[in-house]
This record gives C-alpha cells, structure tokens and sequence, in this order.
C-alpha cells in the first residue's frame, strides 16, 4: 500500500505520537516558557474540537461511499489483494480517534489550566499526543481514498459514447 511497507503504513501514526512527547513540559527547553506553552494549547481546544466533528463527518461519509461501491470492479480487486480490510480500519481509526480528540478536546476546555500543576502539565502532552495520532492516521486514510475513488469509480473520459457532464467552452 505504502512506500516504505505496509508494517510502516500500519503504525506511523503510533510513531509520530510517540515523536510529539518531546513536547514534555518538564524538558529544559519548554519549562522556561511553560505558561507561554499552556496558553498556546489551550488556544487549541475550541478548534480542535470544531475540526475533529468535521473529520468525523467526513470519514464516516467516506465509509458509507466504501460501502456504496462494494461491487465495483475496483473493490473487488482491493478485496482480492488484501487491500481492502486495512483500509477500513484506517478509516475506522480515523473516524473514532476523532471522535475522542473532540471529547477529550471538549473536556479539556472547560479545565482551568492556568495553574501550571503537573497534572494539567502531563493532560497538556497526553492532548498532544493524542492529537497528532489522530491527525496523522487522518492523513493516513484520507490520502489513500482518492487511489480507492480512482479504481472504483469509472471516469466519463475512459466510457465510450459518454460525453463530459459540461462543456466549460459552450
């Protein structure tokens, strides 16, 4: 499915949560602007919840398109080769990592964080984590879905007798 391997494709989104912890707020380099660092997250809250109930909107629409084309030629070939178990489950861990970013970034906007404690301190980088897992499995399926709309849906060029459904030069 991927360029480096499917084993890489499956479990990037893990790496790179892991990758964002370096965001710890008890690093030499973050401490001295901890309260700049807070209040720039806790900026993010409001529209990381806006942006994850549109992502889930989107994916559980993309789910539905999957279920829709589940005789098409394209479908039937991704099934044959494997292909298409895996991709419903990126869709599936986008839809639902989206859903909880939202939760979790609607719970943490009605937190006072201001405090600078630890415990609000280590709810700041399980918020980072959290969310960079959910955008990059969102990457993750959503850059795959166009190669999945191409297989399975026929083009209007490639059809004979069919002509475009507008000509821009009439």
């Amino acid at each position: 499915m991927a360029m480096l391997g499917e084993r890489f494709e499956k479990n990037y989104p893990w790496l790179i949560s892991l990758a964002s912890l370096g965001f710890l707020p008890m690093c030499p380099w973050i401490a001295p602007h901890q309260a700049l660092v807070t209040a720039a997250i806790t900026k993010l809250f409001s529209p990381a919840l806006n942006v994850s109930a549109i992502a889930v909107g989107f994916l559980a629409t993309s789910q539905s398109i999957l279920i829709s084309l589940k005789d098409a030629p394209g479908m039937i070939k991704m099934k044959a080769d494997g292909y298409f178990e895996p991709f419903v489950d990126f869709l599936s861990v986008a839809t639902a990592s989206s859903f909880v970013l939202a939760i979790i970034s609607g719970m943490f906007s009605a937190l006072d964080f201001s405090k600078g404690d630890k415990l609000h301190a280590y709810l700041q980088v399980v918020w980072i984590a959290f969310a960079f897992f959910t955008l990059s499995s969102y990457y993750r399926a959503v850059s795959l879905l166009p190669y999945v709309l191409r297989d399975t849906v026929p083009r209007c060029a490639n059809l004979k007798n069919r002509k475009p459904p507008f000509n821009p030069n009439e």
